[in-house]
C-alpha cells in the first residue's frame, strides 16, 4: 500500500481505482494466493466490472470458468433460461402439498355406488310415506262412512220407536212370566201365580211327538185390563203340556216383542248377537249352558220372499231359530227359541226401513 493511498484512507476520502488495486494486491500477497489478472475488455469506461450473464441482467458480476478454482461447471444456458421466483415472467407454478395423492378410480366408483344407493333409499322412503298417507286417508274415509251408517241406523231406530209408540197408543207392556217355575205344578197353581190379567182358555187332550208323557194341553192367554188402540197387536199365549197327573212337563210361550217391550229394530240387528236371546231366557228364569255357541244367521237363511224368482223381490217373513241346552239339572233342560218378523202375505219391498206387521218370539221348554 502506497503512502498516497494510506493518506487517502486516513483523510476519509474514497480511494481511486489504482489505490483499490493496490489494496487488493497487498491483501492477496499477504494471504499467499496468486492474483488473477482481469482483462481490460471486461472493464468499462466507468471502471465497473461488466456482467457476462446470458440473461442480460446488470448489477452482478458474471462468473467465469477461470474464476472457479474448484472446477465447477458454469451455469448452462438451460439453467440460465429458467426464470426464478421474483422475475417479471408470467409463470404458473402448481404448489401441491407433499402428501397429496390422486383418488384411486375404485374409490370413485364406490362413492358413486353409495350415492346411487342413498338416492334409491330416499325414493323408497318417500314412496312408503305416500302409500301410508293413502292408507290413512282410506281408513279415515271408511271410518267416516261407518260413523254415518251408525248415525243413520240410530236415527232410523229412533224414528221407528217413535212410530211404534204412536201406533201403540196406550197399550201396556207386559214382561214374560217366569216359565221355569211352572214345571212340576198344576194349571190351577199357575193361574193363581199369573193373576187376573191371564185367562185359562181351554184344556184338551193332546199327543206330542217330542214329549210322549204329555197327555193334555192347557192354553192360557194374556188378557190385559186396559186395551190398546185399534190395530195394536196384543199377543201373549202360554201353552202348558200336562202329564197324566196334571203336572206341567212342558211350556210353550208365544209373545209379541212389542208387548214384551223390545225396541223396534231391523231383524239383522235383532239377531246379529246373542243379547236378545239371553234376555228372553233370563226373563223366563233360565240361562243357556256355558258351552252354548251362538251363530248369527245370514240374510239368506232368515229371509222368506213372496216370489224368490221375481226381479224385484218382496219380503214376506224373516225367521231365525236357535236350539240349545239350558243351565239346569232339572226340567226344563232344553230350549228352542224362534224370532219372527211378519210382513204380511203380499210382502213389502226389501228396504232397510221396512216395517213388519208383527214381531213375535216363540220359546219352547221341555
Amino acid at each position: 500500500m502506497t503512502n498516497e493511498t494510506e493518506n487517502d484512507l486516513k483523510g476519509g476520502q474514497a480511494p481511486t481505482l489504482d489505490a483499490a488495486a493496490d489494496i487488493f494486491e497487498a491483501e492477496v500477497s499477504a494471504s499467499g494466493l496468486t492474483p488473477v489478472p482481469i482483462p481490460d475488455a471486461a472493464v468499462d469506461s466507468t471502471g465497473a466490472v461488466a456482467q457476462t450473464s446470458s440473461t442480460g441482467q446488470t448489477g452482478a458480476a458474471a462468473q467465469a470458468d477461470t474464476a472457479n478454482p474448484t472446477g465447477a461447471v458454469a451455469q448452462t444456458e438451460a439453467d440460465a433460461a429458467q426464470p426464478s421466483s421474483g422475475t417479471n415472467g408470467d409463470i404458473k407454478q402448481t404448489n401441491l402439498p407433499p402428501h397429496f395423492e390422486p383418488i384411486p378410480p375404485e374409490k370413485l366408483d364406490r362413492a358413486k355406488r353409495t350415492k346411487r344407493i342413498l338416492i334409491a333409499i330416499i325414493i323408497i322412503l318417500l314412496c312408503s310415506l305416500l302409500v301410508m298417507a293413502g292408507i290413512a286417508g282410506y281408513v279415515y274415509l271408511v271410518q267416516q262412512q261407518n260413523i254415518q251408517a251408525v248415525e243413520k241406523t240410530a236415527l232410523m231406530m229412533e224414528t221407528n220407536a217413535e212410530r211404534r209408540v204412536q201406533d201403540k197408543g196406550t197399550a201396556q207392556e207386559k214382561e214374560m212370566p217366569n216359565l221355569a217355575q211352572m214345571f212340576g205344578i198344576t194349571t190351577d197353581v199357575v193361574m193363581a201365580q199369573l193373576g187376573s190379567e191371564y185367562a185359562l182358555v181351554k184344556t184338551e187332550a193332546v199327543e206330542e211327538a217330542d214329549l210322549p208323557q204329555a197327555k193334555q194341553l192347557s192354553t192360557v192367554t194374556y188378557a190385559p185390563t186396559e186395551k190398546g188402540t185399534v190395530g195394536t197387536v196384543q199377543v201373549q199365549n202360554i201353552y202348558l203340556s200336562l202329564d197324566d197327573s196334571g203336572a206341567i212337563v212342558g211350556v210353550y210361550f208365544v209373545g209379541s216383542l212389542d208387548t214384551l217391550g223390545y225396541q223396534m229394530s231391523s231383524f239383522a240387528e235383532l239377531t246379529n248377537n246373542r243379547l236378545t236371546l239371553d234376555k228372553v231366557l233370563s226373563s223366563a228364569g233360565l240361562a243357556a249352558a256355558a258351552d252354548f255357541a251362538y251363530t248369527a244367521p245370514t240374510i239368506e237363511q232368515y229371509t222368506q220372499y213372496v216370489d224368490p224368482l221375481a226381479t224385484t223381490k218382496k219380503v214376506k217373513k224373516e225367521t231365525a231359530i236357535f236350539n240349545g241346552i239350558l243351565r239346569s239339572e232339572t226340567a226344563p233342560t232344553s230350549f228352542s227359541l224362534t224370532f219372527t218378523y211378519d210382513y204380511g202375505a203380499s210382502g213389502v219391498a226389501d228396504t232397510p226401513d221396512k216395517k213388519p206387521s208383527q214381531r213375535m218370539v216363540y220359546l219352547r221348554l221341555i
